[in-house]
């Protein structure tokens, strides 16, 4: 599910003789919510005694799962070879990728953030700037004041600003910090099927941005 098919480079193209596992999956081509289905696929195990003994605690771990993708695994097949499968995940590639392009369109002129452009799959990354001020407040109601400041009392400055957007507008959306960044911002996702709801949604967190710096 990248935008630019000119940037994709296959793992087993470039790993030669090293020993490497490249993870795979379906959920992002095919929307089937619950049919979770993934694998990996192993290059060179032998090369390395220590890597051939990690991918054999791999496989008896799984082994012991009893969590069946026997569904997904039967029909795979069948969808990826139908002759309509290209023509569908291009149209869901070129829906998603003018998503992004909006999102850079609408969020790129706010001095507080910067605006990492995907370059495939599903999602938005927002990283605060230099500019960024911490520890500034959004009005908060108080129904929920208290839970806010529990969540949050020590917590990076994404996590509050996150805490507080969810708050004051009813928007959510993932601190970058809880994906062990070094970096704060948020992240969304592009999935949003009504245009103008997706445009809306980064228009009021833009404001919301200049709002929680006391700025309209």
């Amino acid at each position: 599910m990248i935008f630019d098919e000119r940037d994709r480079v296959e793992l087993a193209d470039i790993i030669g003789d090293v020993p490497g596992i490249a993870m795979k999956g379906m959920s992002k081509e095919m929307p089937w919510p619950g049919g979770r289905c993934g694998w990996i696929e192993i290059y060179n195990k032998e090369a390395d005694t220590n890597f051939s003994k990690y991918i054999d605690s791999i496989v008896n771990a799984k082994m012991l799962e009893v969590c069946s993708t026997t569904h997904p695994q039967k029909v795979l097949p069948t969808l990826y070879s139908d002759v309509r499968f290209d023509q569908y995940l291009s149209q869901r590639k070129d829906k998603y990728q003018l998503r992004a392009d909006r999102a850079i369109e609408i969020l790129s002129d706010n001095p507080y953030i910067n605006v990492v452009k995907p370059k495939g799959s599903f999602y938005l990354t927002i990283t605060f700037s230099e500019q960024w001020e911490k520890d500034n407040n959004l009005v908060i109601p108080q129904s929920v004041q208290d839970l806010v400041i529990a969540k949050t009392q020590g917590a990076r400055e994404d996590k509050r600003f996150v805490y507080q957007l969810i708050a004051n507008k009813g928007i959510c959306c993932v601190p970058l910090s809880e994906f062990n960044s070094d970096y704060d911002g948020i992240r969304l996702t592009l999935l949003q099927e009504d245009l103008e709801i997706f445009e809306n949604t980064l228009h009021t967190i833009s404001q919301t941005i200049y709002e929680y710096h006391g700025k309209q």
